[in-house]
Order: C-alpha cells, then sequence, then structure tokens
C-alpha cells in the first residue's frame, strides 16, 4: 500500500479521522437543536455563504487562485461548476427537509419497529406536507399558495 504524504502511517490517520467525525457527528443533534425555531431556508443559505467563505479562505492561503481562475474561464468547466452547485444545493434542501422521514426509516430497518396502517397514513401525510412545503418555497404552487391557510398572508 502506497503512503500518503501525510505524515505517519495513513490506516491510522485515517482511523483518527474517522473517530473525529464520528465524535463530530455525535455532538451535531445539540447543534441542531440550538438553531431550533430558525427557517431550514435560512440554515441553507448560511450554509452555503459560509462554506463559500471558508473555502475562498483555503483557496487564497494556499495559493491556488490561479487555478480557480483558469478553471472558471473555461465555459465547459463553468457548466459543470454551475451543476454541481445546483446538485448540492439540492442535496443540503432535501437533507433539511427529510431528516424526519429517515428517522422513521431508520427505526423501521434497523430498530424493527412496527410500521403500521396509521403510521403509513402518517408517513404519507409528512410526504405531502413536504411536497406542499418545497412546491411552495420554490413559487411554483402560484396562487394556490395564497388558499393554504400555512402559507396565506395575514
Amino acid at each position: 500500500m502506497k503512503r500518503d504524504n501525510i505524515s505517519g502511517n495513513s490506516t491510522t490517520v485515517g482511523i483518527l479521522y474517522a473517530f473525529a467525525a464520528f465524535i463530530l457527528w455525535g455532538f451535531l443533534p445539540i447543534y441542531w437543536k440550538l438553531l431550533d425555531g430558525i427557517p431550514a431556508g435560512e440554515i441553507l443559505a448560511h450554509r452555503i455563504f459560509w462554506s463559500a467563505v471558508f473555502l475562498a479562505s483555503i483557496i487564497i492561503v494556499s495559493g491556488r487562485l490561479k487555478d480557480i481562475k483558469r478553471a472558471v474561464s473555461n465555459t465547459r468547466n463553468m457548466v459543470f461548476i454551475t451543476a454541481c452547485a445546483i446538485l448540492i444545493t439540492i442535496n443540503w434542501g432535501v437533507y433539511i427537509v427529510s431528516a424526519p422521514t429517515i428517522q422513521i426509516i431508520i427505526g423501521v430497518l434497523m430498530y424493527g419497529e412496527q410500521f403500521t396502517d396509521i403510521h403509513l397514513i402518517s408517513f404519507g401525510f409528512i410526504w405531502l406536507g413536504l411536497i406542499i412545503y418545497s412546491l411552495a418555497q420554490v413559487g411554483i404552487l402560484g396562487k394556490a399558495q395564497t388558499k393554504i391557510p400555512y402559507f396565506g398572508k395575514e
């Protein structure tokens, strides 16, 4: 096995990184609880903005700004970069709104929780709500938005 440019045994370093990631993921629910009451769209906007700031800082400090300029000067690259940006935004947005659904699926698959008819109906309502909410967020519902009490104006 070829060693990476990382000092020390790459397997040991990998295990340490994995352990650190698991610790951080373990504390993640505390972080989300602190954000209770903040709209999901605002959280997503902050996530995108601060990720861009953080990555731009890394690029500048590492002296790779020329590589970025070269990459964005090519139209073909910009098409791929834009597609990736859109897909990442969709991924992060889906993650935020689908967390309750994923928790239910994990409960059934991993913990053997029973899924009764009432649970199936509830699950359907969750997805119906998510679909309506998502369509309203992007303005697809149009005038129907004002007819739904949750999205109506005061």
